[in-house]
């Protein structure tokens, strides 16, 4: 009555019946001077457009859990009550940038903890998992000790923890730690484990972080799929160990070497001398250096049934079998350049609409199809053209411009093959005996525009 203006504040505007927005659409028309509406929603989508239209939107955004928890710090202080800072990060964690939903959490943790804000009680009443025991799992997974990890897990188990929570936690953790790993100080001093995420952070490479981020992040669908929910968050942390980075990975399992033209065989066919698996002639067990002679003297029929049939070469047979790499002047017939290319999406698209036009020196010349001529980029070009500097062993320019192709390019062959495998295939629906028998007696047709050639060996 003596204020300037009257502030009307809805909450939760959708829940307003359709009747009652219709009973206030006309003041929002023409609202007095003096009043204000403030219309709150989480669900704006909800409200009836015409209602929207005479609104002023205004979206507000998530708080930062920094902000949230110093708010509730200032909250605290002002009503004296003693709280843990680790409490309040735990309070705007579950509020999820909401202030008002940390506020009702802070009530209900006062009440919780008897008039004080205890990181203990608050982790009790929000069913928060305490981060010792995720950063105890984390440790031993680092260390791959699998009996280890089961012995936390049973220690979790006995809590009556809810893995899914533990995942979760685990994921933020991960989250931290490969942050900090790029950003050096990302983690600052006001957080509850700081000096375990450095620590962390600095143990554990940055692929293994990734690797076990992904896991556990997938891992989540895995959990809800499995009856016993600690068996499938065991398994996750198992596929933690039992995976490793692709760039860690080693292949131990060496392939023999080719064989030495002085290379021997013993009698139980193992490959004795320089170029075999066993140890030399002259080792503790091996074959005498009399009876390598001799059985380099013996002739092939003397060999023993273990021998293969085709004794191996000095060079693999895959690569004698392999056709030799034209020069490049003698270049004649792009289409077989091209299927030996290492090429990849756009490049490969714009190479098979390609054909030979001439080739001078070093430098190789395309024309592209017309038609096709959006994909002739800069980016394309020059992958192709380092794709054939590969392929030939030495630099390589590469001119491509459009123009009419004559010839046949990879894309137009493909092309015409695949329909010839969808005539061939329509021609042997068409004969099948049950098909004709279908048509017979009920009178069925084919759509053959539905027909498609999908492999060598289906159609």
């Amino acid at each position: 009555t003596r204020a300037r203006y009257k502030v009307y504040l809805i909450d939760e505007a959708h829940m307003l019946s359709k009747h009652s927005f219709n009973a206030l659409l006309k003041t929002l028309e023409e609202p007095p001077a003096h009043v204000k509406f403030l219309l709150a929603t989480t669900d704006p989508q909800k409200l009836p457009v015409t209602i929207l239209s005479r609104c002023l939107q205004f979206h507000l955004k998530k708080l930062p859990l920094a902000d949230i928890a110093a708010r509730l710090a200032h909250i605290l202080k002002h009503e004296a009550i003693e709280y843990d800072e680790a409490a309040l990060r735990l309070l705007a964690r579950g509020a999820k940038g909401s202030v008002r939903d940390s506020l009702s959490l802070l009530d209900q943790a006062i009440a919780f903890g008897g008039g004080k804000v205890s990181e203990a009680d608050t982790r009790s009443m929000m069913g928060a998992i305490d981060s010792d025991h995720v950063h105890e799992i984390i440790d031993r997974v680092r260390g791959r000790d699998a009996r280890a990890v089961m012995g936390a897990v049973a220690a979790l188990d006995e809590r009556g923890a809810d893995y899914s929570d533990v995942l979760a936690e685990m994921i933020s953790v991960l989250h931290h730690i490969g942050m900090e790993q790029q950003i050096a100080g990302y983690i600052g001093d006001e957080w509850d484990d700081a000096r375990r995420i450095r620590d962390f952070a600095a143990d554990i490479s940055p692929q293994d972080a990734q690797l076990y981020y992904q896991i556990a992040l997938r891992g989540r669908d895995d959990l809800d799929l499995n009856p016993q929910p600690r068996e499938g968050f065991e398994m996750i942390l198992l596929r933690m160990i039992a995976f490793r980075p692709w760039s860690e990975r080693t292949d131990t399992r060496q392939a023999p070497p080719a064989t030495a033209p002085d290379q021997t065989r013993a009698g139980d066919g193992r490959p004795t001398g320089r170029g075999g698996g066993a140890a030399p002639a002259t080792a503790t067990g091996a074959v005498s250096p009399s009876h390598a002679s001799s059985a380099r003297q013996a002739p092939a029929a003397t060999q023993p049934a273990a021998t293969p049939p085709h004794p191996p070469s000095a060079t693999p047979p895959a690569e004698s079998a392999a056709p030799a790499k034209p020069a490049i002047d003698q270049i004649t017939d792009w289409q077989e350049v091209y299927a030996r290319l290492d090429l990849r999406a756009m490049a490969k698209e714009l190479a098979a609409n390609c054909q030979l036009k001439a080739v001078r020196g070093d430098t190789v010349n395309l024309i592209v199809d017309p038609t096709r001529a959006t994909v002739l980029t800069e980016g394309s070009r020059q992958k192709i053209e380092q794709a054939l500097g590969d392929f030939f062993g030495e630099p390589i320019k590469l001119n491509i411009s459009p123009g009419d192709a004559s010839a046949e390019t990879p894309a137009r062959r493909d092309l015409r093959r695949d329909e010839q495998h969808r005539a061939a295939a329509v021609q042997a629906i068409e004969t099948d005996d049950n098909v004709r028998m279908m048509k017979e007696t009920f009178g069925a047709t084919v759509a053959t525009e539905a027909i498609r050639h999908v492999g060598e060996r289906q159609t």
